[in-house]
């Protein structure tokens, strides 16, 4: 793993440094221009200004898209050079999988009102079309010599007459009638090999001269073909990497949630239940239920942070609360041991906001001590009103030492109590207005009213909460948890 980061860390410098030639070619390009403006015999000026734009296209590709353009720049510099060919292509040799693909470029035949059939075919701009080819390198190369003449590097040549070669293309492309063409009887097709491909291209009469041409372009080609080999294996690298971290992000997350409530819980006369969706694969919110001695603890935690940075935290927190639990301490005194726990445990940076509940399952006695976390919210039935469960502390972890208080009320039939993490209420929309305080309790108490289950009310607080947001990504985790009491 650490040679892909290695690998791809210096292949990015790399590109940035081929960029910089890249520039710098051109504007040598440019100065070759002015030369075969001002040059009488401009042949070898021609050839090398087209060698240098082959090259800084090559140097570029990095996708399909950039070998079309290098297919198109072929098309354009090598009739300039004086080779007659009506369309000319680049077949780029995947040994390893014996497969082609082949890019090839002429003239759009849409500029003579001539459209086609062939997918194959598309229009690159208006005046280039380009198809592609891509199939076993056998199907390519159809004989063992034309492969070994690959290997070798040595060109070959066919004849074949002007009917049989460009009606056989032009009626596999599907034209609609033939575009205006050289009225000769037979061409002449070349490859010239380079590596990992080849150039095709053909002409009315074989000239030895436009083939070391060719071979010239070709060699301006490998290296960025080359190039281009190089960041593929990088990017399948890295691609690799992020399905490797994907799973294990995945078995985070799994890991996250198993220490959760997964069903709700089943006492007599109580409806409970919760949830907590994270802004990422893993997240720092959390919550718990704690049943003893005629008690119901509920708990709601919030580590700083987000994703792996708050969730290891949360994990560690998890497995503490647990372990006090066991203790069967007063909640102001669980509050303060694990107050101080998270303060040598935790750097500090990094605090946990906390809030629990402990109900009395005889007589629906409440009490709730907070640490951070928003205030519960309380729908009495006999009013119909919703209230804030207002008492507050520092989040655990922030200061040593730190005296806790609880707040006691009494739940009656009918009466909601709602846990929400500052998810929920901090939720942002396109216009960066947030949910609010406001918008949460009148969505509790209108579901409150209705009498909806634990679990319905969450659905429809979530479900408001996201229509808010609309399509604006998720910030934070979302938690929350309804305490429902049935009689």
């Amino acid at each position: 793993m650490n040679e892909e980061r290695k690998t791809k860390k210096e292949l990015i410098a790399e590109l940035a440094a081929q960029r910089r030639d890249i520039d710098a070619l051109r504007g040598e390009n440019a100065d070759l221009r002015q030369q075969v403006a001002e040059s009488g015999d401009v042949s070898p000026v021609k050839r090398q200004l087209a060698v240098e734009r082959i090259r800084v296209e090559a140097m570029a590709m990095r996708s399909s898209e950039d070998f079309r353009k290098v297919v198109a720049v072929l098309w354009k510099e090598i009739p300039a050079l004086g080779i007659e060919t009506t369309a000319c292509g680049i077949g780029f040799v995947d040994e390893e999988n014996e497969r082609v693909v082949f890019y090839g470029a002429l003239e759009n035949p849409q500029k003579h009102g001539i459209a086609w059939t062939s997918p194959r075919m598309v229009e690159f701009d208006e005046d280039i079309a380009i198809w592609t080819w891509e199939g076993n390198k056998q199907n390519y190369m159809d004989t063992d010599s034309l492969a070994a003449l690959w290997r070798k590097g040595e060109v070959w040549t066919n004849v074949e007459t002007s009917d049989s070669f460009l009606g056989r293309f032009y009626e596999e492309m599907g034209f609609e009638r033939l575009p205006p063409i050289p009225a000769v009887s037979e061409w002449h097709i070349t490859n010239v090999p380079f590596t990992h491909g080849m150039i095709g291209f053909h002409e009315p009469k074989f000239v030895e001269d436009h083939v070391v041409t060719v071979q010239e372009l070709g060699q301006a080609l490998s290296l960025g073909f080359l190039r281009f080999l190089d960041f593929q294996k990088v990017d399948e690298a890295q691609k690799n990497l992020i399905d490797e971290l994907e799973e294990e992000l995945q078995t985070a997350h799994d890991l996250q949630m198993g220490l959760m409530p997964t069903e709700p819980l089943q006492i007599d006369g109580l409806d409970l239940t919760g949830r907590c969706i994270p802004a990422n694969h893993v997240g720092g919110d959390f919550f718990q239920y704690f049943r003893q001695d005629g008690k119901l603890s509920i708990c709601m935690a919030d580590v700083t942070g987000h994703a792996m940075e708050a969730a290891i935290p949360v994990v560690m927190f998890s497995g503490v609360l647990k372990t006090e639990m066991r203790h069967d301490l007063p909640i102001d005194a669980l509050f303060a041991n694990l107050n101080d726990t998270m303060h040598d445990a935790l750097d500090r940076r990094t605090y946990v906001c906390f809030v629990m509940g402990e109900l009395n399952t005889a007589d629906h006695s409440f009490r709730i001590a907070n640490s951070g976390c928003p205030y519960p919210f309380h729908f009495r039935a006999l009013t119909g009103e919703v209230e804030e469960l207002q008492v507050d502390a520092y989040p655990l972890g922030v200061r040593s030492e730190t005296a806790y208080t609880a707040l006691e009320t009494a739940l009656a039939t009918g009466d909601y109590v709602v846990f929400c993490s500052d998810g929920i209420i901090e939720a942002m929309n396109a216009d960066e207005a947030i949910f609010g305080f406001e918008q949460t309790a009148e969505t509790i108490r209108t579901g409150c009213a209705e009498g909806l289950s634990a679990e319905a009310l969450i659905d429809r607080l979530i479900g408001v909460v996201q229509g808010f947001a609309g399509d604006t990504p998720q910030g934070d985790d979302m938690t929350c948890v309804v305490l429902r009491v049935e009689e």
